[in-house]
């Protein structure tokens, strides 16, 4: 049983631990040979004090599939919505019938000092002689149950723990950085949530304790079980474990565009109910209130990625790239439902954009912003703009030219005949690149030769078109405007002889500059 090809260092002392008073002298002297020849990175966990040279990381090699036990337990329904149900040995907890003959008012957290998969068949292993109730994989957030939780896993290295406790071993190492991720802690704290309402158990640091926290069986003062266990160590953040154990929030009705143009403002809302424990700080004027920000103001933020910087984003409008709102309301009470109302800046470019976004607790630094709760997925459309004007709207000129049907024209007499151009006055929403395109209806005594001209960023630009041919909007070119107030396009009255017709122009834009 001590030559386990797999046996992590974590597990190996759980088991000393518990069996420490069935071993003889000769016995306990081949573990004490044992523990001396195990290389002292493999012990880690139990090392109080953090390496001094940056840690590796864990082997390349991939982890253990997970193997049933060959005497398997008959299935069970988990306890926890979501689990996978696989039975550890008979052989390494003890049957029970909590709460009924002994209550349930503590969770105790583990490091594995490995894989979780490795955890998981070793805790099927009859010879094991420790288990958990439950293993968390730190990649998928998966969780297996192993012990019911009516009965006594022995995890603790204190029995009077282990009674009276639910065990959690998560996949990591305790002196190892860049194991625990969000992905870990949300399951775990969504496990632990599911536990605590089970047992009405207070979610705070005294009822849910890391193994390192652990009292010593039969020395005061001590702790960390019997072995003096130091998980799940320094780079466990509690802070953001526990906001996500403490807080949840449900989405209700929420407003959000579908189609948005550059530069377009669009008021968007969203309403949570609160299911956590702790109010909703919120305040305009939090960031002068330093009672305020020590308790974390709670805004509505993007989440895709975590952290990331919307790209919806203005600074006019929200608190910072990924923070749009705190709750218009103020404070949200437990059970009361908080609206977050903020505006999106339609970006410059185009295409489909997929925008999450989710409520975010922000305590003051050096903790790090914790995203909890549901997540408001949208689907937001970043088309270009398409401005017409034509001859009835205002911006439009055309002095000594004939009105006509929805257009005004003017018979070119000789080639040189002074007069004056008829002219268009738009005002574009954002400065950039923009398609701008005439139309003019088609006929035999229009001129072949009507001359556009299109002011802008670099100069003015002419275009002659053929007017005998039309009816549909002809692409004058794409131009860059850098003053979008008001961009001007002439139709010239001069050329060949005909008849010069003005009656639309169009501008799409803007599109991102190559």
């Amino acid at each position: 049983m001590l030559k386990q090809p797999r046996l992590q260092a974590g597990l190996f002392l759980v088991y000393i631990e518990f069996n420490m008073m069935r071993f003889t002298s000769t016995q306990l002297l081949f573990i004490a040979s044992a523990i001396t020849a195990v290389p002292s990175a493999v012990l880690a966990q139990v090392a109080p004090k953090q390496p001094s040279t940056p840690t590796t990381p864990a082997p390349n090699e991939a982890p253990p599939s997970i193997v049933p036990a060959t005497t398997a337990a008959p299935p069970q329904t988990p306890d926890t919505p979501g689990a996978i149900w696989v039975a550890a040995s008979p052989k390494n907890f003890d049957a029970a019938n909590r709460p009924a003959e002994q209550p349930i008012d503590m969770v105790v957290i583990h490091d594995i000092e490995g894989s979780a998969e490795s955890a998981v068949n070793w805790f099927q292993n009859p010879q094991a002689r420790a288990t958990s109730h439950y293993v968390v994989n730190s990649t998928t957030g998966q969780v297996w149950q192993m012990v019911k939780e009516h009965d006594i896993a022995w995890h603790a290295g204190n029995y009077a723990i282990n009674k009276r406790s639910v065990g959690i071993e998560h996949e990591g190492y305790a002196y190892r950085p860049g194991f625990y991720n969000p992905v870990e802690y949300e399951a775990s704290a969504k496990l632990v949530r599911s536990i605590t309402s089970r047992y009405n158990i207070p979610r705070d640091r005294t009822h849910i304790i890391g193994h390192s926290e652990v009292p010593h069986p039969t020395k005061p003062g001590l702790f960390g079980g019997a072995s003096g266990h130091t998980d799940p160590g320094p780079y466990w953040d509690w802070d953001s474990f526990m906001t996500l154990v403490r807080n949840d929030a449900q989405a209700g009705e929420h407003n959000f565009p579908t189609v948005i143009h550059p530069g377009e403002l669009i008021e968007a809302a969203a309403t949570f109910t609160n299911t956590g424990d702790d109010a909703w700080p919120s305040d305009k004027a939090g960031a002068a209130d330093p009672a305020l920000q020590a308790r974390g103001p709670v805004y509505l933020g993007t989440w895709n990625p975590q952290g990331g910087s919307s790209p919806f984003f203005n600074y006019k409008f929200w608190t910072s790239p990924r923070l749009a709102s705190e709750a218009v309301d103020g404070e949200v009470a437990l059970g009361a439902k908080g609206r977050f109302a903020f505006t999106l800046l339609g970006p410059r470019q185009l295409g489909e954009v997929r925008e999450d976004f989710r409520l975010i607790k922000v305590a003051p630094a050096p903790k790090v912003p914790v995203g909890f709760g549901d997540i408001i997925s949208t689907t937001i459309r970043v088309e270009p703009w398409e401005i017409i004007q034509d001859t009835a709207q205002p911006g439009f000129t055309a002095s000594g030219w004939t009105a006509g049907a929805g257009m005004v024209s003017r018979k070119v007499a000789a080639a040189d005949e002074p007069a004056a151009p008829a002219q268009w006055t738009v005002p574009l929403r954002i400065s950039g690149d923009w398609d701008v395109y005439a139309r003019w209806p088609g006929g035999s005594a229009h001129s072949r030769q009507a001359s556009y001209q299109v002011d802008a960023a670099d100069g003015t630009h002419t275009v002659v078109v053929d007017q005998r041919k039309g009816g549909d909007w002809y692409k004058l070119g794409r131009y860059r405007f850098n003053d979008p107030t008001g961009v001007k396009v002439r139709l010239s009255a001069q050329g060949t002889r005909g008849t010069v017709v003005a009656d639309a122009v169009r501008f799409v834009g803007p599109f991102p500059t190559p």
